[in-house]
Order: structure tokens, then C-alpha cells, then sequence
């Protein structure tokens, strides 16, 4: 079954709206601006021309990875890499020096994966490793000061295209699709200190190839695709009440995006829209007034890329400028 978003024919055709076939077939993606109606319907207010600027390429061209931060270096988590096909291998954003470093490699290969952290161990959750669609629940944790990967208990359901966000030190695995493609709304906990799963709330809607971010201990949850189509839709966790929350949507529906949290904002950044084409939006939610703003885009439009917080800069990463079209390059925006 041809499937998903990436460099080797990745979409379920007869799930999703959009039309996979058509990319395939060599759709040529559009810059990702925002239409004035679709300004007007979000009431979204455009934010001060920051910019983004160009940092050090990561080691190869990379895609569908997971991303986030810990002791202060952005990681880039397996995915799939041009030279490699689904890889195990880690990298680590070093802002200091401005280098990619190779750090210890996950235990097994995927991509389509999640990624979450503490402040110093990072997790990898889920994914797939073969382009069949058959999701994995694999937990696994990196310690960022030893530099070795420790098999965790396993996911309780299995996903692929899921999401990640960590919260008062358990890690949420949100979302994503099962080895039968039915896309999930599932909310699974991991506690490290017991190394067990627990079922949460479910999410409102059920997606995957969505991002999900923490702030202040609020796990939020933006864009993705449905069995209905491509949603600018925002929900947000709180752990506490173990309760769900929706929220303003974004100005722009779209899918296979990343997010990442500066100065207590979520950002949204690329992705693909409802007719594929590819994304370079950037957009930011800011949960005090429940509102967007639409900031800087990138320099390049892509998707399946990734995104983590370094210091008070973002970092984006990696990811597809047109299908099977992978690129290395990276980028630090200053809100």
C-alpha cells in the first residue's frame, strides 16, 4: 500500500483528502503564503519582519525524524536519510559551536517517529521501519550525559505519524495511525520513574502528521490530517485535570508541519496544505490571549522536517522541499 510523506512514496491514497497520487506523479509545490481571506477568517495579525538565518547543514539530507532539545543541543532522531533509507542514526545541534555532532545511534531503525525530553535524556516513541506501514511501539531513551540508549517498556498501541510532548517529567504519546492505517486519537503517558504506560483522555481529534509542544505543563496539539481531510485545529492536555481543551485554529490548516516553544509561544512551521502544496508559514500561538500571529517564513518551503528550541532561537531542520526531494539545510529564527 503506497503511503506517507516522504522519500519513499508515503501516503495512504484512500484515506486521506488530499491527493497523494497527483504528488507523486510530480505536483510542483507553491510558496506557502497566506490568502487575505484566510487572514481575515483567523484574525490573525501580522507580527514584526524578523528573519531567519542560515546554520551549519546538518550531515546529510534528512526527513520524518524526530526532534527536540536537551542540555541545551537540538537532536535529530532517526527519520530517513537520502545515503541511508530509515536510519537509527542521531545527531546533535550544538548552538555554541554551530556544528552537527554525531552522538550514539537508536537501537533500531525507523522514521515517522515521535521525540520528547527531559532536561537530560531524550525519548523515542513509535514509527515504522519499512515502508509498509507497519508501526512499532518502541520506547527508548537517550541519555544526553553517557551517551547510551536504554530499551524501555514498549508503547501499549503502536504508532506510526504520532506526536510527542513531555509534561511534568511523563512523556505523552498522542495520535497516529496503527498498522491498519486508522488514524488514532489515542493518549498514552510514560512515567520514567516506574517505566509503565497509562491511557489518558483521548484527544478530541483523532490525527497524525500533526506536532505537539509543552507550555507551562499544557500539552498542545496543532494541525495534522483526518480521516476528513488536512485541520488547522489546536487542542490542548492538561495533565493535571487530564482534561482537553480546544483552542483558537491556526490561520493555516496543514499537515506533516513541526512546532517548537520560544518565550511561552507555540510555532508552527512548514508542512503541506490541503492540496499538498508545500509549506514555508510560520506562525505563532500565544496561549495568554488565544490568538495567532503570523511571523517570518522560512527561506525554503518543506515538510517531515524538524524543529527544536536552542537557547531563545528555533531551530528548523531537514525535510522535503518537493517529494523525495530531501534537504540537509538548517535554520535559527529569533523571535
Amino acid at each position: 500500500m503506497g503511503r506517507r510523506v516522504g522519500a519513499t512514496a508515503l501516503l495512504i491514497c484512500t484515506v486521506l483528502v488530499v491527493s497523494a497520487c497527483a504528488r507523486q506523479n510530480g505536483s510542483s509545490p507553491l510558496p506557502g503564503t497566506l490568502s487575505a481571506s484566510q487572514l481575515t477568517q483567523s484574525q490573525a495579525i501580522l507580527a514584526p519582519s524578523n528573519t531567519w538565518k542560515s546554520i551549519a547543514s546538518m550531515q546529510a539530507p534528512t526527513s520524518s525524524m524526530g526532534s527536540t532539545t536537551a542540555s541545551g543541543r537540538v537532536y535529530s532522531i532517526g527519520g530517513y536519510i537520502t545515503s541511508q533509507g530509515i536510519s537509527s542514526t542521531v545527531t546533535a545541534y550544538d548552538p555554541g559551536s554551530n556544528k552537527w555532532l554525531s552522538v550514539a545511534s537508536m537501537p533500531i531503525k525507523r522514521y515517522e517517529l515521535a521525540a520528547a525530553a527531559t532536561t537530560s535524556v531524550v525519548y523515542a516513541v513509535g514509527g515504522t521501519d519499512n515502508t509498509s506501514g507497519v508501526a512499532v511501539g518502541n520506547m527508548e531513551s537517550y541519555n544526553t550525559t553517557t551517551n547510551v540508549w536504554t530499551e524501555l517498556a514498549a508503547m501499549p498501541t503502536p504508532r506510526w505519524a504520532l506526536a510527542a510532548a513531555a509534561s511534568n517529567g511523563k512523556i505523552y504519546a498522542l495520535g497516529g495511525s496503527d498498522s491498519t492505517a486508522t488514524i488514532r486519537n489515542t493518549n498514552e503517558a510514560y512515567n520514567p520513574s516506574t517505566n509503565t504506560w497509562s491511557t489518558k483522555a483521548s484527544m478530541p481529534t483523532a490525527r497524525r502528521f500533526f506536532a505537539a509542544r509543552t507550555i507551562k505543563n499544557i500539552v498542545y496539539a496543532v494541525g495534522g490530517s483526518t480521516s476528513s481531510g488536512v485541520v488547522a485545529t489546536l487542542e490542548a492536555y492538561n495533565p493535571a485535570t487530564n482534561s482537553w481543551t480546544t483552542k483558537a485554529p491556526m490561520p493555516t490548516a496543514r499537515w506533516a508541519l513541526t512546532a517548537a516553544v520560544i518565550n511561552g509561544k507555540l510555532y508552527a512551521i512548514g508542512g503541506l496544505d490541503s492540496a499538498d502544496h508545500v509549506l514555508g508559514n510560520v506562525e505563532a500561538y500565544d496561549p495568554s490571549t488565544n490568538s495567532w500571529t503570523v511571523e517570518a517564513s522560512l527561506p525554503g518551503h518543506r515538510y517531515a522536517l524538524g524543529a527544536a528550541e536552542a537557547g531563545k532561537k528555533i531551530v528548523a531542520f531537514g525535510g522535503e522541499y518537493a517529494i523525495a526531494k530531501l534537504t540537509s539545510s538548517a535554520f535559527a529564527y529569533t523571535p
